[in-house]
């Protein structure tokens, strides 16, 4: 069953493109472990948040979000950072700036985002 699968793969037939004959081998190739830890990504995560602290308190944010929104955004400031691994995804305030063209100002698309 296995060799079947292997031929089909690497033999040429009348449609697609065979696969070269270590085609499995590939994957062990490219399969490189992170140079990052969680630990010192979760440490870059507190030094980048004490810079973002004083957004929450926004006060004209405030008056622009819905309940639901404050809610999330305080849910996302409180998270422990134990629990960062559980999410597969935290966004805290992504600032978006398109550069300016012809010596016009920088256009800022987004800000504040959470």
């Amino acid at each position: 069953m296995i060799f079947a699968f292997y031929f089909q793969q690497v033999i040429p037939q009348d449609y697609g493109v065979p696969k070269h004959p270590l085609f499995c081998c590939r994957a062990l190739k490219y399969k490189k472990k992170s140079s990052i830890t969680t630990r010192e990504k979760i440490e870059f995560l507190n030094r980048q948040e004490s810079d973002l602290k004083n957004i929450a308190d926004d006060s004209e944010l405030a008056q622009l979000e819905d309940d639901d929104a404050k809610k999330e955004r305080k849910t996302v400031y409180e998270l422990p950072e134990e629990d960062y691994y559980k999410y597969p995804l935290i966004v805290k305030d992504i600032r978006k700036v398109y550069p300016g063209i012809d010596g016009r100002p920088p256009k800022i698309a987004t800000k504040k985002f959470c």
